[in-house]
């Protein structure tokens, strides 16, 4: 039986694994030369920390520059690169934030892809990030806060029960306008978790408004508010109290 040159097969397969190694550096590099013809590649400083907030029919973009100074400009594309916005920029030595308002805007996710340029026409590579817009759909589908009951009692203290709502709608408070036993006119905010609130001093017999306030995400440029709701209660004239001897 012949013996097997353990040694020799050890050298030739450290031979083959450098001629493939080298085979692929070589595959890699010509790739590389592909894209870098006209010489090394220079990319700029892309747009960092970048949060989206939301808003009724717009957005706005914001996110810090912070190491390249060369940095001239800002192109947001949306809509599948459709619809752009060009952003020029003035870096300063410190850190800048950059602020991008994008008005009328469909309702709905919206997918930006956001790229920074020098005067020399180098470009970064690409951010992506998305937001929701808000709109009348969104609106619509708002409603107003339920009350259980209403009523002023002999002393003059109006009391409202509140219905409860889904918090998963972004509602967190309700506004309530009422005008008080010397006309004036009283604006109150009651925070969603209140399920009763008491108004001093309500003119007998007339009319509050109600209306909602949501804010349907954390990064949200402006609360719904809706509409005013006018509630009128045959109740709120006073209740009398019986007195049981």
């Amino acid at each position: 039986m012949k013996k097997i040159n353990i040694s020799f097969i050890s050298f030739f397969a450290m031979v083959l694994a450098c001629v493939t190694l080298s085979l692929i550096s070589c595959m890699k590099e010509d790739d590389y030369k592909k894209f870098t013809k006209g010489g090394e590649i220079s990319y700029t400083g892309k747009l960092d920390s970048i949060k989206v907030f939301s808003g009724n029919k717009r957005v706005v973009i914001q996110g810090l520059l912070i190491a390249d100074p060369k940095v001239s400009k800002c192109v947001v594309y949306w809509n599948n690169k459709a619809d752009s916005m060009v952003v020029p920029i003035n870096r300063t030595q410190n850190i800048d934030t950059l602020r991008v308002e994008l008005e009328n805007m469909v309702e709905g996710v919206h997918n930006f892809t956001i790229f920074t340029y020098d005067n020399l026409g180098n470009v970064s590579v690409p951010t992506y990030v998305s937001g929701r817009v808000y709109g009348d759909r969104y609106a619509s589908t708002l409603s107003n806060r339920p009350i259980n009951s209403a009523f002023t009692n002999e002393s003059g203290l109006t009391s409202i029960d509140w219905g409860a709502m889904d918090r998963l709608s972004g509602v967190f408070a309700t506004e309530l306008t009422y005008t008080n036993a010397s006309n004036d006119l009283v604006r109150i905010r009651i925070p969603i978790d209140s399920l009763k609130s008491v108004l001093s001093s309500f003119k007998e017999k007339h009319q509050f408004n109600t209306k909602l306030c949501f804010c349907p995400i954390r990064l949200v440029l402006i609360h719904f508010i809706q509409p005013p709701t006018a509630c009128t209660y045959p109740s709120l004239a006073k209740r009398i109290l019986l007195q049981f001897i």
